[in-house]
């Protein structure tokens, strides 16, 4: 879920650098739109969601035994 949810929120965030690529019409700032994204998409599946994962999963289990 967390995943999804941050993957979504990288696609949008970044089609503002399509956007502009498709406004001034330019192949350069598209490869560079198209890269900017993937770095973006490889620095949240490598980096923040395995961060987030393990900073909130001993809240998350305390919070799920103290309901028991």
């Amino acid at each position: 879920m967390l995943r999804a949810a941050l993957l979504t929120l990288c696609v949008c965030g970044s089609l503002a650098c399509e956007g502009l690529a498709l406004m001034v019409q330019s192949w350069t700032v598209f490869f560079l739109a198209v890269f900017s994204q993937v770095l973006n998409i490889l620095f949240l599946n490598l980096v923040e969601i395995p961060h987030m994962q393990a900073l909130y999963a001993v809240w998350l289990l305390s919070n799920l035994l103290s309901d028991i």
